[in-house]
């Protein structure tokens, strides 16, 4: 198809999906609806009950492809890590993840 596609019709057709994306645009955004989903779903069910939480949207997991932005993040004192790492422990010392049989 390519061999017989003209210059002017490759271009039409580059502009066209700036208009109206069909290709990876949309394959994120449908990745970024289950993400959220399944997120939303296990901070419903598993969650802290009383915590104040926002929603996830799919926008929230799909990457930016057009402009590679750095955030800068909060750095973590050592209290912070040993706080999150200690949750981690409780977490798992409390069964609520099941090992494998063998």
């Amino acid at each position: 198809m390519l061999k017989e596609l003209t210059a002017q019709q490759a271009l039409e057709w580059q502009i066209y999906d700036k208009l109206d994306p069909v290709g990876d645009w949309r394959e994120d955004f449908r990745m970024g609806k289950q993400a959220s989903v399944i997120t939303n779903l296990f901070r419903a069910v598993y969650g802290d009950k009383d915590a104040k939480v926002e929603m996830t949207a799919p926008k929230d997991f799909m990457p930016d492809w057009g402009r590679q932005r750095v955030k800068k993040m909060k750095k973590q004192t050592v209290a912070e890590q040993k706080s999150i790492l200690m949750n981690m422990v409780n977490f798992f010392k409390k069964g609520n993840v099941k090992e494998k049989r063998k």
